[in-house]
């Protein structure tokens, strides 16, 4: 007898709405962060990390459910830095430079490896 499992909305829920999710919490918790720390320390470098920790971990988790979503997962939690990197002339510039970069290079890189091992995993 098999028993019955209910997946959980997230597994039944596209990518593209999954990382729609992560970025809004991203969003949410960078102002939150940026607001508390920034006045307090002058930078906000906690915040830049704190975000960039939250997209990892979403873009890693998101492309494992869906390799194939590997394209646009990336692009679409790392929106609002891009948005900003954009149309922020002081962020292209000094410290805050460092962290935005690595969050871009380290949500595609993990999203990378999430993609390779769910086709390692699909294949066993």
């Amino acid at each position: 007898m098999e028993t019955k499992q209910t997946k959980s909305i997230f597994v039944k829920a596209p990518s593209w709405l999954l990382a729609i999710l992560i970025f809004i919490l991203s969003a949410i918790v960078f102002v939150i962060t940026d607001s508390i720390w920034t006045p307090r320390t002058g930078t906000g470098l906690k915040s830049y990390l704190i975000h960039d920790l939250i997209i990892v971990l979403g873009c890693f988790f998101i492309v494992k459910l869906n390799p194939k979503s590997i394209w646009y997962v990336p692009l679409i939690c790392n929106a609002l830095l891009i948005i900003a990197y954009l149309f922020e002339p002081s962020l292209r510039k000094g410290a805050h430079l460092i962290p935005i970069s690595a969050g871009w290079i380290l949500s595609v890189a993990v999203s990378m490896i999430a993609a390779k091992r769910a086709d390692s995993n699909q294949k066993k």
